[in-house]
């Protein structure tokens, strides 16, 4: 094999991986995103029961949850 065409043979695999670990990269932001698009509906009904019920949560843990529910709900998008 010549010189030349090594090097050949070299960029075509560090392209090629390239182009694999972009597309792996992508995949699995894309099942990622689906996963949390599930939760939407729980998120969203928790997070409007602790946000617009008459009575707030008046204990510590109340409030916790619902400050977790409210940053669930910006984090995935619902």
């Amino acid at each position: 094999m010549t010189p030349r065409r090594f090097w050949n043979s070299v960029v075509v695999v560090v392209l090629v991986q390239l182009a694999v670990s972009i597309t792996v990269g992508w995949y699995a932001n894309h099942v990622a995103h689906e996963a949390n698009q599930k939760w939407c509906g729980l998120v969203t009904t928790l997070d409007d029961a602790y946000s617009q019920s008459p009575q707030q949560p008046t204990t510590a843990i109340g409030r916790r949850i619902a400050v977790e529910m409210r940053q669930l709900r910006e984090e995935f998008g619902c």
